[in-house]
């Protein structure tokens, strides 16, 4: 077994034992759980680095309470800034706070050459 089959072979191990502690406790989630999730974002960030951290969590499977403005930082990071943009939009739309900061926050300031910044900008006022 490579070390490509080992990673699913032992994520299946922890889905299975936490899958027989739910059943047998009664109780979701369990206690392993969150160390589960975050062996998995560690894991993740060791093999792919701190861009394949950041994928993870602005992926298809990012958390629920994951604001997009917080995403939108992500995504400009990755430098996805179609990504990020529309993130920001759906910060705009839902008025997040941390629009406040938009034209001061130095980890934007990849996306700030795009016309679409400026239209940001306008539109929240800051």
């Amino acid at each position: 077994m490579n070390s490509t089959q080992i990673i699913p072979a032992l994520a299946v191990g922890v889905a299975v034992c936490a899958a027989i502690s739910d059943i047998k406790t009664r109780r979701i989630p369990n206690r392993l759980t969150y160390p589960a999730l975050l062996a998995g974002l560690l894991l993740q960030g060791a093999l792919h680095g701190w861009q394949g951290f950041l994928r993870t969590i602005t992926g298809e499977r990012r958390p629920a309470d994951l604001s997009s403005s917080i995403a939108a930082r992500f995504l400009a990071a990755l430098g996805e800034n179609d990504n990020a943009f529309a993130e920001l939009n759906k910060a705009y739309t839902n008025r997040e706070y941390f629009l406040v900061w938009l034209r001061v926050d130095p980890r934007l300031d990849s996306l700030r050459g795009d016309p679409r910044f400026g239209d940001l900008l306008r539109r929240v006022g800051s």
